[in-house]
């Protein structure tokens, strides 16, 4: 078990409760958080010892301003790691504490070719300062509504953000901290249902296609997903 006292494990979610607790849980098996904190629009049904808070999150433009504006006002550690029903830690003995000398660090985008190719926000790691900025600048940096938060954040803003000063991890760094699109290898966590098979024993493969609802049929290759299995 890897102890992380300076980061604190968040969760935001509104749309598949039970798949969050599982990600939690396999999370919790890894690494040992400073805190664990869940913010979601039914908190009791994520049966879990954690920092339970409610907010009215129905939507991915919800999870992106809870993200932005909420999350900063909560959390202590100088970092937060950002999971969600289909990211999560694999290998906590894969950390490497030079990750927190950045403020951003997530899987690479492998299709951007500008340089601005870290920045995966469902598995990430952030700092509690860059996040407090932004949250403080509202009218600066909004979260738009229809534009994934990641893409927002380490797309739109980026270039901005690192004159104030906040650094994004290296391609190498992020290759190392997680995957996504790209061929898996050995790393600290994931993002993205389509690995499951790459990721989960048969076993917990089952639990999660019991638990999968319309929405996370609807957002993953449902059909590519159960002809792997």
């Amino acid at each position: 078990m890897i102890k992380l006292p300076d980061v604190t494990v968040v969760a935001v979610d509104c749309v598949v409760h039970g798949l969050t607790q599982m990600a939690i849980e396999d999370t919790l098996r890894e690494v040992e958080p400073a805190e664990i904190m869940v913010f979601s629009d039914q908190p009791a049904k994520i049966d879990y010892a954690a920092v339970h808070f409610w907010h009215d999150c129905r939507s991915l433009d919800d999870v992106a301003r809870v993200l932005w504006y909420e999350v900063p006002r909560f959390v202590k550690t100088s970092h937060f790691l950002v999971i969600q029903w289909d990211g999560w830690v694999l290998n906590g003995a894969r950390w490497d504490p030079a990750w927190l000398d950045a403020d951003y660090l997530g899987a690479p985008w492998p299709w951007h070719g500008d340089g601005l190719t870290v920045g995966n926000g469902g598995f990430s790691l952030r700092s509690a300062d860059m996040a407090r900025w932004v949250a403080a600048n509202p009218g600066g940096y909004p979260a738009l509504a229809g534009e994934n938060e990641d893409v927002t954040l380490c797309r739109r803003y980026r270039p901005e953000l690192q004159r104030d000063g906040f650094v994004w991890g290296s391609r190498a760094q992020a290759e190392a901290f997680s995957f996504e699109r790209e061929p898996p290898r050995p790393v600290f966590g994931y993002h993205g249902a389509w690995n499951w098979p790459l990721v989960l024993t048969p076993e917990r493969l089952a639990e999660r296609i019991d638990r999968a609802n319309d929405y996370v049929r609807g957002k993953i290759e449902w059909a590519e997903l159960m002809a792997l299995v």
